[in-house]
Order: C-alpha cells, then structure tokens, then sequence
C-alpha cells in the first residue's frame, strides 16, 4: 500500500506525490532542495489505484512544482472534468 503526499510552502500546496515509502520519498525531496516548510499525507492506497489519486490531484490543484503533467487516463480524465465542471460533490461533516 502507498500514499499521496503534498509538499506545503507557507500556507500553499505546491506539490503532489505519491510513494510507497513516503518518509523516504520527503527526504529526497529536502536533499534535492525543492521548497517546502511542511507537508500533509494519507496512506492505505491499493497499488492499483495510487497513480489514478495523484493524476487526479496533479491535474485538478495544477501545482507549480508538478512541472510534468503526466497524460490522463481514464477514469481520472471524467473525475477532473467533472471537477472543473464543479460537478463533484464532496462529503462536507461537521460536528
């Protein structure tokens, strides 16, 4: 199982990745110098659908250190449509 990961600037996500080693993957990150003061993740992706979450979130926030844009593959290409549409409803709890 894997997870996505978001680098964080300040208060702004600028980047989105996803790993098997997370921890590892952070550090590569900091070795390479890329800008980020903190960062937010969330595991337990199957393998078969971890790329299909970081497409989807690469594509719908377009975040400035995600220089590459990998292609979109479907089913993500009609989630982010749909997300640019604003025709995804998201679970929104409180209490």
């Amino acid at each position: 199982m894997g997870g996505i990961y978001f680098l964080i600037a300040e208060s702004e996500i600028v980047y989105a990745g996803q790993s098997n080693t997370i921890c590892r993957r952070l550090l590569q990150h900091r070795k390479a110098q890329l800008p980020f003061s903190h960062y937010w993740c969330f595991g337990g992706i199957p393998q078969e659908f971890l790329e299909y979450v970081e497409l989807f979130y690469i594509h719908t926030l377009e975040l400035p250190l995600n220089n590459k844009y990998p292609p979109l593959c479907e089913p993500v290409r009609s989630l982010v449509n749909a997300h640019k549409k604003r025709q995804l409803q998201y679970a929104n709890k409180h209490g």
